[in-house]
């Protein structure tokens, strides 16, 4: 383990604050004068020094020992040194851990070639005590981590977890975490190869299945294997206190549900294309034990509809729709109700009963945002319409692009005026009208004629439209006779709010919307709603969608949120639970040919 020793001793200075903060004060317990109860209570490293001089060996060395950690802790070095020069205990444990704070000393000094030696020292022989393997493997975690051989020390840290005090294994967990993540190794070598011991096995195992993002009922799958492997490992104390009654629960259906609706006055139309979604959710289900229990909060006060469900003894509520009656809902709501509200939330009420589920603009920005990321795309130009939605995409959008990027990929955001005049904005933003001025300048100056082709620009790499459907369409005609053909073509994307049905203008455009639109495999399905429902445009469809789904949630909003990134399909698009109880949706992308929709890829 050797490298160079040039590093900047602050970093060295905080692995050793890692390190000091993890390993605690060790008392040594005698059996003189004082007694145990004083002695840990002592906070001074002069305390220890007084007490040494009146004491005999082994606890002269013990209390000096004592001075010199705490010295350490407080990073006064040369006092730490002081102490450490003046001890020479004769017991084989006193020994051990001078050599063991001599390593730390030489860690926060930037000595490595000194810590390890002094490291070496203190393991020649078996530890004499518990206490000082906890610190013999901290040490080590921190001098492999200086060297970035962040694999050896998640090892070492595995090794430390059953000898440390209770209340520092969660931290240690984290830290084992945060290592294998550093580390390359953590997804290519082989479980039980024989070079490494059980305990770490069961950790590197728990680990990947925890950060390979997949489906719900496939990692639930894992976790009950892994389970089993390696029943006994400490590791299974540091799951989700309630993810054995999330897996045991995530196929278990309600009785009873609550939901709360705008089934009459302005909002009808939206309250019951979401019922119709519920109901439907329920009746493809033919073994479901779920009554559900709509509530109108087009006729009906929140608080007044909150006491009628509290009488009736619902402790299941989905709704309701509109943001302020959701405020108003929570407010009311008791802990022990479980609410999945259908619209987004205030940070200040967010709770661990409560998760929300909305198909948001923020959602869409966001999804076009990680998009473009799978593909590639460098340089987007946003093309952003007035209007409340359209303005939360554009900054939901570029606030995601920018945890993506750095100013380097920055997007460019062009607000469209109307659709008269979005062809010279497209010509101007791509080049165009400077490439046709500089060739009219070029010919005054010849006093020739000249044919010339304009070029576009080639930094821009897609066009993102965030506006009517009708805007988009235009937006993809306008870019197809803008582009030069010296350029590649540009890549023109389009989200929901942009799309509402096939038109030969959509030819070649990227779309995202629901599965229950886009998916090939839901063809019949949508067509049977047509049926039923002949008037319906793509939102009611889409509101469907989400009521169908958010029903289909209840059951496993536990398991989901205890293991965020985590999916089930929905006919809204794969959805997940974060650690805060927000529904994410991630649409599916498709391109128009021949006026039919073909999967893309991301």
């Amino acid at each position: 383990m050797r490298k160079s020793l040039g590093r900047e001793k602050s970093l060295v200075c905080r692995w050793l604050t890692t390190l000091l903060l993890i390993v605690g004060l060790v008392s040594c317990a005698s059996n003189d004068q004082p007694t145990q109860a004083e002695l840990n209570n002592i906070a001074s490293p002069q305390q220890w020094l007084d007490l040494a001089q009146r004491a005999k060996e082994p606890q002269r060395s013990e209390y000096r020992l004592n001075a010199a950690r705490l010295y350490l802790r407080t990073g006064r070095l040369d006092l730490t040194a002081q102490t450490l020069a003046a001890t020479n205990p004769q017991a084989l444990a006193s020994q051990q851990q001078k050599s063991l704070l001599e390593a730390q000393l030489y860690i926060a000094q930037g000595n490595m070639a000194a810590a390890e030696a002094s490291f070496n020292r203190a393991i020649e022989q078996p530890l004499a005590s518990n206490s000082l393997y906890n610190e013999r493997y901290a040490v080590e975690a921190a001098i492999r981590q200086y060297y970035d051989d962040y694999w050896h020390a998640a090892q070492a840290v595995a090794k430390r977890y059953p000898y440390a005090e209770p209340e520092l294994q969660g931290t240690l967990q984290q830290q084992l975490w945060q290592l294998l993540e550093q580390s390359e190794q953590t997804f290519t070598v082989t479980i039980n190869d024989g070079n490494r011991d059980l305990a770490f096995d069961g950790w590197l195992a728990l680990y990947r299945i925890l950060n390979t993002k997949g489906e719900l009922h496939q990692v639930l799958a894992q976790l009950q294997q892994w389970q089993q492997q390696y029943a006994g490992h400490p590791a299974v104390a540091t799951l989700p206190t309630n993810l054995n009654a999330a897996m045991n629960s995530s196929a278990a259906k309600p009785d009873h549900v609550a939901i709360i609706l705008p089934l009459s006055g302005k909002y009808r139309a939206q309250g019951h294309a979401l019922r119709n979604g519920m109901l439907q959710a329920v009746l493809n289900d033919v073994e479901s034990p779920t009554q559900l229990h709509f509530y109108d909060s087009g006729r009906n006060t929140i608080a007044a509809l909150y006491e009628q469900i509290k009488a009736e003894g619902h402790d299941i509520i989905v709704g309701p729709l509109l943001k302020q009656n959701v405020r108003t809902l929570l407010e009311l709501a008791d802990d022990h109700v479980q609410v999945l509200a259908l619209n987004q939330i205030d940070d200040d009420q967010a709770s661990s009963h409560v998760s929300h589920f909305a198909l948001s603009p923020e959602m869409e920005g966001r999804n076009a945002a990680d998009f473009f990321v799978t593909q590639g795309v460098k340089h987007p130009l946003v093309l952003q319409a007035s209007g409340g939605s359209y303005q939360r995409i554009g900054r939901a959008f570029e606030m995601a692009w920018r945890d993506h990027h750095d100013e380097d990929q920055a997007i460019a955001l062009l607000p469209i005026q109307d659709s008269k005049t979005m062809q010279k904005q497209v010509q101007q933003i791509l080049g165009i009208t400077d490439s046709k001025a500089r060739a009219t300048q070029l010919g005054q100056a010849l006093a020739l004629k000249i044919e010339s082709e304009p070029r576009s620009r080639a930094d821009i790499d897609a066009v993102y439209v965030v506006g009517s459907s009708q805007q988009a369409r235009l937006l993809k005609s306008f870019v197809d006779v803008t582009v030069s053909p010296f350029a590649d073509p540009i890549g023109v994307y389009a989200g929901p709010r942009s799309h509402n049905g096939t038109h030969s203008e959509f030819e070649g455009i990227y779309v995202a919307d629901i599965p229950l639109l886009t998916d090939g495999s839901l063809t019949e399905q949508k067509a049977k709603l047509k049926q039923l429902a002949p008037d319906w445009q793509y939102q009611d469809m889409r509101l469907f969608a989400m009521g169908y789904d958010a029903l289909s949630l209840i059951p496993q909003l536990d398991a989901l949120r205890q293991l965020p990134g985590f999916t089930v399909k929905g006919l809204t698009g794969s959805l997940s639970v974060s650690a805060s109880g927000e529904v994410g949706v991630k649409l599916p992308w498709s391109r128009y040919r021949n006026q039919s929709l073909q999967p893309v890829s991301s």
